[in-house]
């Protein structure tokens, strides 16, 4: 069958279920079909053969069924770095790498900065701080072993593993500080909201990952304690929840509470630092 009748196909069965980008999906899984994974198919590809045809028909059915496409191709990119993602983890956004963005401008100025990723799911967050302050020790924390095995094989595969520490708890509970730096993208979505979820997320992806009623609030609370005077909390939270989230950082005692909005002009990220203790003594 030639290439142009099979991607019209899975375009238009792509298209029907409701998929967002189907034109790019359809090349996608075609180019991991013929062996050529994450590359651009050329203009005049060589025909596809039977047994390649029906392994894309495979990989379209799977996208039609809303299995997230990260999923199917067994990888994404984040920020420069190639992540292996599966069932066991929460696929890396892009809103994300706003976080990493402040989470360095952060420490721009510190030699040696001790990091602690709350929450690290693929390890996302903490390898891509590692990558781009590559004197930065990075401690990332997960409550999923099953998630923590992936961001281990993650850290393996990007040169990472000897500057990221993996470990297996709950919020903070495993850790002692003092750290320059807690981030975390943690699960935001109240319960409630589970309906409201793209398919990709909702029928996919790890709940334990999405859903966190007043999750921000404790992991802010705890982070308080274990961040050296002068070191800084970057929160990751759902459109319209970053004042809220500030106005708690506030009240917690943090100074500078700063939010930053994605692209798409929702507020993404909410951050402060814990004050110097000189400023608390006077």
């Amino acid at each position: 069958m030639r290439t142009t009748s099979l991607m019209k196909e899975a375009v238009r069965r792509l298209r029907t279920s409701g998929v967002p980008f189907p034109e790019a999906d359809a090349e996608l899984l075609l180019a991991q079909a013929l062996g050529r994974p994450g590359q651009r198919l050329a203009d005049r590809p060589r025909r596809p053969g039977a047994a390649e045809a029906a392994a894309f028909r495979r990989l379209v059915e799977r996208r039609a069924g809303r299995e997230p496409l990260a999923y199917i191709l067994g990888e994404t990119r984040f920020r420069g770095l190639t992540l292996a993602v599966d069932r066991r983890a929460f696929v890396p956004r892009t809103g994300t790498e706003l976080v990493v963005e402040r989470s360095l401008a952060l420490l721009s100025g510190f030699a040696e900065p001790r990091v602690l990723d709350v929450g690290t799911g693929s390890g996302a967050i903490a390898l891509a701080i590692a990558h781009e302050h590559p004197t930065a020790r990075v401690t990332g924390v997960e409550r999923s072993p099953a998630a923590l095995a992936l961001a281990r094989e993650n850290a393996a595969q990007a040169g990472l593993a000897e500057r990221v520490e993996l470990l297996e708890g709950d919020l903070l509970t495993r850790v002692e500080g003092p750290f320059d730096l807690v981030v975390s993208n943690p699960p935001y979505l109240p319960s409630a909201g589970l309906h409201r979820l793209e398919p990709e997320a909702r029928l996919y992806e790890p709940r334990l990952a999405l859903v966190g009623d007043g999750l921000s609030s404790i992991i802010a609370a705890e982070a308080y304690h274990v961040l050296a005077w002068g070191g800084s909390l970057v929160l990751e939270c759902a459109d319209g929840q970053a004042e809220g989230l500030a106005g708690e950082l506030r009240r917690l005692g943090y100074e500078g509470v700063l939010t930053s909005f994605d692209r798409g002009g929702r507020d993404r990220v909410v951050e402060g630092t814990r004050p110097e203790r000189r400023a608390l003594a006077a």
